[in-house]
């Protein structure tokens, strides 16, 4: 571990979450392309009880390239790959005192395309071993297009584009803003500064005003009265602009001292891994805020499965740029939610999907009927 790093302070650098050192090296061979990686610092919470799902999905997607540039044999060729797909489940809630323990096995290594089975564990003090994540990363070597379009990103009630981030306010000084002012409830203020508690350092938010974001602090805060409420909640759409303070280039990668204490990383894979990182935030809170339902109804609500589709190459991805975020819900029953962010750049090239199936409970059976009056 860096000097610099203290659990118990805010991370200071992406590089962080996908610093990765290489297991068994001596007794397991690249040749019998199984190998595993474990991180060198513990996963955070970003104010969660356990460790949020993306310092799961970061690491993976550098255990990913590590794999793929070592079975590839050098740098060179595994660049004539890139990643299209990350699908998986997380198999239990992964503790915020235990380094990942993350197993990479080849499914499938051709010409046109590398398919990698990944687990995820930890082990405790006296040797449990609990898996966390089962998921599959898939390459395919880069090739000619023959189609290129897209949806364009846009505000539901008007059809006109999202505000551009240029001269939008930091969401972290809206919140503190907020809180300064006591303009909302003590629990509302209380809910969302510990929704963005370890953000602030490492990633940059800016939220168009006509949001649902925006006018629901976040999503965190249903109740508010937004420009989307004749909406139906399928027909909803909350949206941010967001980018990365840690640069991922060649050079920062060199300086930064959480980079170097890792393996294999290059800016390629510390711009997928932030893609995966980031798509993970706020998805799951997008059915109870489009179906004006309040937090404190819910018992629980957690990722179940995810599906991370890049749309671009690794070159075309620039997470310490600005992108645009815009999430929707498509479906809420049986004790579970569906839905999407999709993810575009500066030019509105869509780069990245992330689709989820998310745990969303009441707190008492009595609230269910409720719920379902409500809507």
């Amino acid at each position: 571990m860096t000097e610099e790093f203290d659990p118990s302070e805010p991370p200071t650098s992406f590089y962080e979450f996908i610093a990765l050192r290489r297991v068994d090296a001596a007794q397991g061979s690249s040749t019998a392309r199984e190998l595993r990686y474990s991180t060198i610092y513990p996963p955070r919470a970003f104010g969660s009880a356990i460790a949020f799902g993306g310092s799961s999905l970061a690491p993976v997607a550098q255990a990913a390239y590590c794999a793929l540039q070592e079975i590839a044999g050098d740098a060179a060729s595994a660049s004539a790959y890139s990643a299209y797909s990350f699908q998986g489940c997380f198999a239990g809630p992964a503790r915020l005192d235990r380094l990942l323990d993350i197993h990479v096995k080849t499914i499938r290594w051709t010409r046109t395309f590398v398919t990698f089975l990944i687990t995820v564990s930890q082990t405790d003090r006296k040797g449990n071993t609990k898996k966390t994540m089962v998921a599959t990363f898939d390459f395919i070597r880069q090739g000619p297009a023959l189609l290129e379009f897209g949806p364009v990103p846009k505000d539901p009630v008007t059809g006109l584009p999202w505000s551009p981030p240029d001269n939008l306010r930091s969401y972290y000084d809206e919140a503190a803003q907020r809180a300064e002012e006591g303009v909302r409830s003590p629990r509302a203020l209380a809910i969302e500064g510990l929704a963005i508690t370890g953000w602030e350092e490492i990633l940059e938010i800016r939220m168009p005003p006509e949001s649902l974001s925006a006018q629901t602090m976040g999503c965190l805060i249903s109740s508010l009265p937004t420009t989307q409420d004749k909406l139906r909640p399928t027909e909803k759409r909350a949206s941010d602009w967001q980018r990365y303070t840690t640069p991922f280039n060649t050079d920062a990668i060199a300086k930064d001292a959480f980079a170097q204490s890792g393996t294999g990383i290059t800016p390629a894979s510390a711009n997928i891994a932030a893609m995966c990182h980031v798509s993970d935030t706020r998805l799951a809170w997008m059915a109870p805020c489009t179906a004006v339902i309040p937090i404190k109804l819910l018992e629980f609500t957690a990722t179940l499965d995810f599906s991370i589709r890049f749309h671009r190459s690794a070159k075309d991805l620039h997470a310490d740029e600005w992108f645009l975020r815009e999430m929707r819900s498509v479906t809420a029953a049986e004790g579970r939610s569906f839905g999407e962010s999709r993810f575009w750049d500066r030019q509105g090239r869509l780069i990245v999907t992330m689709s989820q199936q998310c745990l969303l409970r009441p707190h008492r059976a009595d609230d269910i009927k409720a719920i379902k009056l409500k809507l």
